[in-house]
C-alpha cells in the first residue's frame, strides 16, 4: 500500500506499509499443481502426480482376491503363497517365493523399462 504525502516544504515522500499474512488459508493466489490448489492435507493422488514408487495396499488371501485392476506399482501381499502381487498396468504380476514362473533378478533400468518409464 503506497500513499503520497507532502511535508510543509513541498517535498514528496512515499509511505509504504508491509502486510504479513500468517494464516495460509487467508492467502490469495495459492499455488496449484495440475489445477489443484495446494491447501489442506493433499496426497500425490489428490493432485494428480504419478510416481514410480511401490504402493503397499495390504494383503489378500489369494491371487483371486485381488481387485480387477490397480495403478502401476500397487502391491498386495498374497497370504496363500507368501509372495506379493504388483499391478504392472495390464495385469497383476506375482512376485515372491511360490511364483509359478522362474524368478529372475532385474536391474533398476529393466524394471523401469517394464513399467514403461
Amino acid at each position: 500500500m503506497t500513499d503520497e504525502c507532502k511535508c510543509c516544504d513541498g517535498t514528496m515522500h512515499l509511505a509504504t506499509a508491509t502486510v504479513v499474512v500468517t494464516d495460509y488459508e487467508l492467502l490469495d493466489n495459492k499455488p496449484s499443481i495440475n489445477g489443484v490448489e495446494l491447501s489442506g492435507d493433499k496426497s500425490l493422488d489428490d493432485i494428480g502426480v504419478e510416481t514410480d514408487a511401490v504402493a503397499y495396499r495390504g494383503s489378500v488371501e489369494s491371487m483371486d482376491d485381488l481387485p480387477e485392476s490397480g495403478k502401476v506399482g500397487e502391491t498386495y501381499h498374497v497370504d496363500s503363497n507368501g509372495g506379493e502381487a504388483m499391478w504392472d498396468g495390464n495385469k497383476w504380476e506375482q512376485l515372491g517365493p511360490d511364483s509359478s514362473e522362474d524368478v529372475e533378478v532385474a536391474t533398476d533400468d529393466e524394471v523401469r523399462a517394464m513399467l514403461g518409464k
